[in-house]
């Protein structure tokens, strides 16, 4: 653009210029009225070099210019002026030449800001970078790579050639097969081998080096290749570390005696299996892969999957199943990661085909040592209220003879000794008779302790604890405040009835452990146990049990109560119901201070 005069009038723009000044027209008009918002700045510039002075050049001056009217944005241009000689009118005259250089400015200010970020990445990433160039036998890279390769840190360059003296004696041959087939013309793109690196007499430490040709020259040949270098000796410590000790697992699991060792997935799948065969004589590795479904018989698979779930769900399982004619014991428990979450399941099997052989012989011997013990108990149980009731019915035989003996002889009788005879056979007969509900109510005892299991349901816990306070109606009370604390409990599957049973006999023997002259406070709580079990305690503050009454609370016929009060059968009861549901019971007491009986039992199966 020219400019004529002391007013700086535009007399010349061509279409570049217009381009910057957008719509503004800017011939014949003054450059402050063109440019209002750069006359502070621009017009003295111009006024010095239109008289005379030397010529103007800025490159990349930053002003603020409104290509668009109202929008005011900062740009960059470079501006060139210097004097003409004056035209016809003889007025000075000046030629301005302007480039707009925002775009240049703003690429380089982007690429700066890329550089930076690109700067920082290297500087916080455990990788290093470099870029080789095989023509040329250099490869330069980060600092980072200087700490791998235990560098001086200014080092920024390498001769690749420098590489195979530094790599393991044992990789080198390896590397330099790989080096020589990335090399060959057309050969790989990319690249990714794990060396040792170090010096001789040195430490030798593991590194990964990954890359890709980013160029090639004419015949094909990589001209310039780009990566990065790991340190993965830790890695690979851990590996061997890992491998070693799964060689130790393995060597564990394949001795451990007469069963087989197992882990599986959440599909009940077999991730790792070892130990001794299998029951049917398959090898323990055989099953890894397969799925519990495809290695057992459908008889037992029903059992196995409740088990192995319930590892899975948290819980530790103990079954035993018959397959293939031998007896398994089989044990679940959950493998955890280090949040505690269940992410596996271990299970263990035992042939204890002949620990349950033995078992049964056992139980026999037992069982006719009990039955020796129990007969014992029940002869000395019936024979004392035998013997008083056979003495009672003696005594009114006798009575009962004199009087009818008298009476035939027709003997005058009188009516105080008739009396009197008949108080004494009554008397008699009342001993009899005590004698006899007595042993009714051992014979009652002795039917619930020996039946078959009654047909069982889904049943609450509070409704069986509700059923036995009917039962045990007002005569806890009266030496007893009762309570029932009920909290949240699963349902079991069990006979209401026997367990009804169970709690009239914990409530009573409590009720019975309250000293005379006091009022006692007996607890029946119902919850939850730990693995999801149901939980029934009953606790009472009354005189306790002593060390040596404590061992044989469980024993048939045991009891401390006086002659008459109890039959010992109550707890011997309880243990043989709530085992034969698949519970516990235990005990526990403080002398003087009371005792607490504690009944868990297993909850019943989810619905459906």
């Amino acid at each position: 653009m020219v400019l004529r005069g002391r007013e700086l009038r535009f007399v010349l723009a061509n279409e570049a210029y217009r381009a910057y000044a957008g719509d503004r027209a800017c011939v014949g008009r003054l450059a402050a009225e063109v440019w209002p918002e750069l006359a502070p700045e621009v017009v003295p510039i111009l006024l010095r070099v239109l008289q005379g002075g030397a010529p103007f050049h800025a490159v990349e001056m930053p002003l603020d210019v409104e290509r668009v009217p109202g929008r005011r944005e900062r740009a960059f241009f470079s501006f060139h002026a210097r004097r003409l000689p004056p035209d016809g009118s003889g007025e000075p005259r000046i030629l301005v030449t302007v480039s707009d250089s925002t775009r240049a400015v703003e690429e380089r200010r982007r690429l700066g800001e890329s550089e930076e970020r690109l700067a920082r990445v290297l500087e916080g990433s455990s990788d290093g970078f470099w870029e080789w160039y095989p023509p040329e036998h250099r490869v330069f890279y980060s600092a980072r790579m200087n700490e791998i390769l235990g560098n001086p840190p200014s080092a920024t360059e390498l001769d690749d050639r420098e590489w195979i003296t530094r790599t393991h004696p044992d990789d080198a041959p390896t590397l330099r097969a790989e080096a020589a087939r990335l090399l060959a013309p057309h050969g790989p793109d990319a690249f990714e081998w794990e060396f040792r690196t170090g010096s001789p007499g040195g430490r030798w430490h593991w590194v990964r080096c990954r890359g890709r040709v980013t160029g090639r020259g004419p015949g094909g040949g990589p001209a310039r290749i780009s990566g990065t270098l790991s340190d993965v000796d830790a890695h690979r410590n851990a590996e061997d570390a890992l491998a070693r000790s799964e060689s130790m697992h393995r060597a564990l699991m394949r001795n451990f005696p007469n069963g087989l060792v197992g882990l599986y997935d959440r599909s009940l799948r077999f991730l790792i299996v070892d130990g001794a065969s299998t029951s049917s004589g398959a090898e323990p590795r055989s099953l890894v892969g397969k799925t519990l479904a495809e290695v057992t018989s459908p008889e037992v698979r029903p059992v196995l999957e409740e088990a192995f779930r319930a590892a899975l769900d948290g819980r530790s399982s103990r079954v035993e199943v018959h397959q293939h004619g031998r007896d398994l014991e089989v044990m679940s428990h959950p493998v955890r990661d280090e949040q505690g979450r269940v992410i596996l399941g271990v299970i263990m099997t035992q042939d204890v085909t002949e620990t349950r052989a033995l078992r049964s012989q056992l139980e026999v011997t037992s069982r006719l040592a009990a039955l020796g013990t129990l007969v014992s108990g029940i002869a000395h149980e019936i024979n004392n209220p035998l013997a008083g009731s056979m003495a009672a019915q003696g005594l009114i035989v006798e009575d009962l003879r004199e009087l009818a003996g008298a009476l035939r002889l027709g003997e005058p009788l009188e009516r105080d000794l008739v009396a009197h005879t008949i108080e004494e056979a009554l008397e008699s007969l009342a001993v009899s008779q005590a004698g006899s509900q007595r042993i009714s109510r051992i014979v009652k005892d002795l039917t619930v302790f020996g039946r078959p299991d009654p047909s069982r349901t889904r049943v609450r816990l509070i409704d069986v604890v509700e059923e036995a306070m009917r039962w045990l109606g007002p005569s806890v009370g009266r030496s007893a405040t009762l309570h029932v604390d009920h909290q949240l409990a699963p349902e079991i599957v069990a006979s209401p009835g026997q367990l009804a049973h169970v709690v009239v006999n914990l409530v009573s023997n409590a009720a019975q452990a309250i000293p005379e002259g006091r009022r006692g406070e007996i607890t029946v709580r119902i919850g939850t146990a730990e693995g999801g079990r149901a939980r029934l305690e009953v606790t009472d503050d009354g005189t306790g049990i002593e060390p040596e009454v404590m061992e044989r609370i469980f024993d048939p016929f045991f009891t401390t109560r006086r002659l008459g009060k109890g039959t010992g059968l109550g707890l011997s009861i309880s243990l043989a119901v709530v085992t034969a549901h698949g519970g516990t019971i235990a005990a526990s007491t403080v002398p003087g201070r009371g005792s607490s009986f504690v009944v868990e039992l297993p909850p019943a199966p989810a619905a459906g």
